[in-house]
């Protein structure tokens, strides 16, 4: 029996958007681990800065109490 309602067109185009918004979602999860990836790097060096940052003056503080006892 033919389709006279147009169910089949629809299921076709409901079907193709479905692939396409699972394409979408996987092109989102990719670029997620992409950044996840990049903020991981950017804290270990902001850790990294941060210990020097620390250690300079601690050293500059080491230096003094040295130098006048």
């Amino acid at each position: 029996m033919p389709d006279t309602n147009g169910w089949s067109q629809y299921e076709k185009l409901v079907l193709d958007k479905l692939d396409d918004l699972q394409d979408g979602l996987q092109a989102l999860e990719v670029r997620q681990r992409a950044s996840e990836l990049r903020l991981e790097s950017l804290r270990v060096k902001s850790g990294v800065w941060g210990l020097f940052g620390a250690a300079v003056p601690a050293a500059i503080a080491v230096a003094w109490t040295i130098m006048r006892g």
